[in-house]
């Protein structure tokens, strides 16, 4: 073929009437004017005429097909089959067909009907846990996917149906999602969610949104997400699907907690866990488990923490105890175990009665062999995992400044901000910072040499965190932020009484007045100093700053 404008592929399909009604009438329109098309379409049809006229094909002698039958299921089935325990939430068959599909995957031609849908499919159960699958034989389910999606052409897929768009777009951003690539992911998403009725799938909409409010919500984007969110969820409530409206509430809670709606985020979680405890969604149940801990922590009910960390990690271990997300829980209770001990140290200095010091040492211990393990999970099966790394690498720092080490804070802060600004995270970037202000400001009360150096330091740290806290609607962090810069002004290098009230008030207005976690005592710490300098304050309550 000489025409630059339209391909054999579109020519074969348009002699086998299988383009879509405009795509025919544009071919048509395209045939009226282009004398080498009409040539090939002719010889096309020569060749279909030339078919038509073979013999009837002879029936063997034996019966094949009724024994091999059963054995085999065909793509169009093995898509519909593998779809419907996806919307189930049933991971055990999800798993197993994935599993018996695997090959093909491995195998697959661009150019067979289902294989857009079967790979989009594929890739979805990598999101229910098996991403690190076969792993042991020197390559993961993840690869698979990777290797297969190279084979078809990039957006704007030139010549491709719209369905088959739809399913390589969702493809490409959920495997950027598991390289945290964001930003990238996010086009691949929103332009499926766009196309609305034009696609068929009910499911396509409501996944789209799903991978949406989740991309939104990793970079702390939280009015974006919840209103992607809420689109799926009514869209899966439309489709008459209650477990993939189940799945999307759990993202919907998380989003609730970090916008300060502690007990709307709870009662949705409640009620997701009710339709998904039928199921065998362990990834899901782990999801509900360890967002209620988070709301333990924030209500300073770190025992209550704890249980729900433990129980969150026996769902992730089901079916994989290398998963990224028993990492993330693992620094989960490292967090809190160190939280323990602080508050444990500080009540022996105040309380005869209180525990011996020696609790603290042993939570920090147990913190450390936690940090250890997640972090061997990172290197050998997370790799692009920037988030569950950089946040490890935090809470050694903190590790190391309760015990007074401050350069060795500082370097591990700092290596954690190297590793936040890479991803482009603010989020991460900016609780980096909030370490080092914390790390000089206790260096300079420590009243070494450079004891003004220090809190010059800490200051610019502190100005910066807020900058990228900011640049989020996380707003308990931006509360941190300012709360330590209130801290750093009150240094006697500065002793700007002053700027630190203005810093608290507006930290108070950001928290919740049932907040009683790490921020809430970095508040007290801050309460504590003004009122040492003469200043009272009142409590979390917003209502008296914003008059």
């Amino acid at each position: 073929m000489t025409c630059p404008r339209v391909k054999l592929d579109q020519l074969i399909q348009y002699v086998d009437r299988s383009l879509l009604p405009d795509e025919m009438a544009t071919i048509c329109d395209h045939l009226c004017e282009c004398t080498d098309c009409q040539s090939e379409v002719a010889e096309l049809e020569s060749i279909v005429a030339a078919v038509a006229q073979l013999p009837e094909p002879v029936e063997p002698e034996r019966d094949f097909w009724s024994a091999l039958a059963p054995s085999v299921v065909k793509p169009d089935r093995l898509v519909s089959r593998l779809g419907e325990a996806i919307a189930l939430r049933d991971v055990v068959a999800a798993t197993r067909l994935a599993d018996d599909c695997r090959d093909s995957i491995a195998d697959m031609n661009p150019c067979d009907t289902h294989s857009a849908a079967l790979l989009d499919a594929f890739a979805q159960v990598l999101d229910m846990g098996m991403a690190r699958w076969g792993s042991d034989l020197g390559y993961s389910y993840l690869d698979v996917a990777k290797a297969a999606i190279a084979k078809f052409p990039k957006y704007p897929h030139d010549g491709v149906r719209l369905d088959v768009c739809a399913h390589l777009e969702m493809v490409e951003g959920i495997l950027a999602m598991h390289s945290e690539q964001f930003d990238a992911a996010i086009p691949h998403f929103r332009f499926v969610a766009s196309l609305g009725a034009q696609v068929s799938e009910q499911e396509l909409g409501i996944k789209a949104n799903y991978y949406l409010a989740s991309a939104h919500s990793k970079k702390g984007l939280y009015s974006k997400a919840g209103r992607r969110i809420d689109k799926a969820i009514s869209l899966a409530r439309e489709a008459k699907r209650p477990e993939m409206t189940a799945a999307c509430e759990v993202l919907k809670g998380w989003i609730l907690l970090q916008q300060n709606q502690v007990r709307e985020a709870e009662q949705t979680l409640v009620q997701a866990m009710v339709v998904l405890k039928k199921t065998t969604d362990c990834l899901s149940l782990g999801n509900i488990e360890g967002s209620m801990g988070r709301i333990a922590l924030r209500e300073g009910l770190n025992t209550d923490a704890l249980e729900h960390f433990d129980r969150a990690l026996a769902h992730y271990k089901k079916y994989d105890n290398r998963h990224r997300n028993v990492a993330r829980t693992l620094v989960n209770k490292a967090f809190v175990e160190r939280l323990i001990a602080v508050r444990s140290s500080k009540t022996v200095q105040i309380s005869p009665f209180a525990k011996s010091e020696g609790e603290a040492s042993r939570l920090r211990e147990q913190a450390r062999r936690n940090l250890d393990e997640a972090e061997a999970i990172y290197s050998s099966c997370c790799k692009g995992s920037a988030h569950g790394k950089c946040r490890a690498i935090t809470i050694r720092a903190l590790l190391e400044l309760d015990e007074s080490r401050f350069a060795e804070a500082l370097e591990l802060a700092e290596a954690a901000e190297e590793v936040a600004l890479a991803s482009k995270n603010c989020i991460l970037a900016s609780r980096a910072r909030i370490i080092q202000c914390m790390a000089e400001s206790a260096r300079s009360e420590a009243s070494g040499e450079e004891w003004g150096l220090s809190a010059e330091r800490a200051r610019a740290h502190a100005l910066v965190a807020l900058r990228q806290a900011e640049c989020t609607q996380r707003k308990r962090l931006v509360a941190r932020a300012r709360i330590w810069l209130g801290i750093t002004n009150l240094n006697p290098y500065f002793n700007d009484t002053a700027a630190a009230v203005k810093e608290y008030g507006k930290a108070v207005e950001l928290l919740g007045e049932n907040d009683r976690d790490h921020v809430w005592d970095d508040l007290q710490l801050l309460k504590c100093k003004l009122n040492a300098a003469g200043i009272a304050v009142p409590d979390l309550a917003p209502s008296s700053f914003a008059k």
